[in-house]
């Protein structure tokens, strides 16, 4: 009886807190711009509540795709302890 393969481990990728916030300013903003032309264009056209409801389901669509983005870049081994900013990340062999 041989036993299964193991899973490939994934390198995790080291995130750091200026990628964390700025994936929430993005998220945040976008989400605001597609409520605020909704709003805005509501209170032109008189159309209140229909394109708020638009701009907010454009905004949620919005959030997921940023979000969808972010699960699907690669990941990046972490550097080697020693390596600094001043050295080049090593070459793979």
């Amino acid at each position: 009886m041989a036993d299964p393969a193991p899973e490939p481990k994934r390198p995790e990728r080291p995130v750091s807190g200026l990628e964390q916030s700025s994936l929430g300013l993005q998220i945040a903003a976008g989400f605001g711009l597609f409520v605020g032309l909704g709003y805005w264009t509501d209170h032109r056209l008189g159309t209140t509540p229909v394109l708020v409801v638009v701009g907010l389901v454009l905004g949620l669509a919005y959030m997921v795709y940023e979000l969808w983005k972010l699960a699907r870049t690669p990941t990046k081994p972490p550097r080697p302890e020693g390596a600094g900013r001043d050295q080049p990340p090593p070459q793979g062999k």
